[in-house]
């Protein structure tokens, strides 16, 4: 699979979650939003934008991040691509150095 982290997450501010492509799905492991940006409602803005672009791909939503995990339970947007994580998306991490 695809190791690293979702397209843009190098350049400075706010920043998409972190992720993990392998199997037909990305795993949504963190979220970043810098202290600066805090409260104005940029995580979600980026989360939905991230799951977004993740579905059109083809890909699987596999939310570890406890953020994104949250995101998807409040809004039913994407529920059908929405994977249980399972022990290999845990493994595949744990492959990226405990991320």
């Amino acid at each position: 699979g695809d190791l690293g982290v979702y397209p843009g997450t190098d350049a400075p501010g706010p920043r998409p979650a972190a992720t993990l492509s392998a199997a037909k799905s990305r795993i949504f492991y963190h979220t970043v939003v810098d202290d600066s940006y805090g409260g104005q409602g940029l995580a979600a803005v980026l989360t939905k934008q991230a799951l977004g672009e993740t579905v059109a791909e083809g890909l699987a939503i596999v939310p570890v991040c406890p953020y994104v995990k949250l995101w998807v339970r409040k809004n039913d947007d994407y529920a059908s691509d929405v994977v249980t994580v399972k022990p290999e998306h845990l493994q595949a991490l744990a492959a990226l150095g405990g991320k």
